[in-house]
């Protein structure tokens, strides 16, 4: 919640009543935004707020027109014992960022912030927060400006607001610590709880491992272990004896001239040994003066004994 322009009061209980001390006669503004337990704003709609009222009497200031862009200075806000230090800042009745940019030649102005810390400027045109690093330890004083494009400043109050900050490295708060990631998930809920205490859980003791009772041999299960290279033993060749080789039958060079006819070992009998003797009719085998003085070429003779020769031997 921030009263006027004011540096911004965190809000942990909406429940309780706000009670707002010393005011000054005259006009006075109230804006408050959701935020996130490290000061940045959320950015949605329907995520902030603003009323004006006033003390005895109406008067110019802090009294910001409605129908204009308004800007709201959020952090860096107070004391910082680490970087990065985040910048943020809320956005009211802004042009949207995207149809601005559509055509530069609409009314539409689009809207850019200036940031300067300690003298030094640089220009922000989008609405998210960023974080400063490269401080020097000591007072930093940080402005912020809202420009339309052309760099003209918009016109309405608070649109340019200063803050002064102390950063002093080494700090020992919560949120110092959690940039430094010195502390664990459960300490960071002392930022958004803060009455939450931490206390450190218990460390059990390592447990006490029994030894195991040795198994039947029986029982055991076969382990199998590792073969190092070079271990393994040397096979050592089979010899067998020379009656049961089978014989070498030695193939004949291309150099050497083939048999003309092969040889067959004894014990096997040719193919004419096994075939039995043609039974020859007497009748053929008769002279020509048997045959009363009958001629016989020898065309029909052969042919005679084709006649009565088995098929086996024809064959062959």
């Amino acid at each position: 919640m921030i009263v006027d322009n004011q540096p911004y009061r965190a809000i942990y209980d909406t429940s309780e009543p706000l009670i707002l001390k010393d005011l000054q006669p005259g006009t006075h503004t109230i804006r408050a935004f959701a935020s996130r337990p490290w000061h940045e704003s959320f950015k949605n709609e329907g995520a902030y707020a603003q009323t004006t009222f006033h003390v005895f009497t109406k008067t110019p200031d802090n009294n910001p027109d409605p129908k204009q862009p308004l800007l709201t200075y959020s952090r860096p806000e107070g004391s910082y014992g680490a970087e990065p230090i985040m910048l943020d800042f809320y956005l009211s009745n802004a042009p949207l960022h995207l149809i601005a940019k559509q055509d530069e030649a609409d009314e539409i102005l689009d809207w850019q912030v200036r940031c300067t810390v300690n003298g030094e400027s640089f220009i922000v045109d989008r609405w998210e927060p960023i974080y400063l690093k490269g401080l020097k330890p000591g007072k930093t004083w940080v402005q912020l400006e809202l420009l339309d494009e052309t760099g003209k400043p918009y016109p309405n109050v608070f649109n340019n607001t200063a803050r002064l900050i102390d950063y002093q490295p080494g700090g020992t708060d919560t949120l110092s610590k959690l940039m430094r990631n010195e502390i664990s998930v459960a300490e960071v809920r002392s930022i958004i709880d803060q009455t939450y205490v931490y206390v450190p859980e218990p460390v059990e003791p390592a447990p006490v491992l029994e030894p195991a009772t040795a198994s039947p041999p029986d029982l055991l299960e076969p382990t199998l272990e590792p073969v190092l290279p070079g271990t393994l033993p040397t096979p050592t060749p089979e010899v067998i004896p020379p009656e049961l080789l089978a014989p070498i039958v030695e193939q004949p060079s291309p150099e050497q001239p083939l048999p003309e006819k092969p040889v067959l070992p004894p014990s096997q009998p040719s193919a004419l040994e096994k075939l039995p003797e043609p039974a020859i009719a007497p009748s053929l085998l008769k002279t020509p003066t048997e045959e009363q003085g009958e001629e016989k070429t020898e065309e029909e003779i052969e042919e005679k004994v084709k006649e009565q020769l088995p098929e086996a031997v024809e064959k062959f």
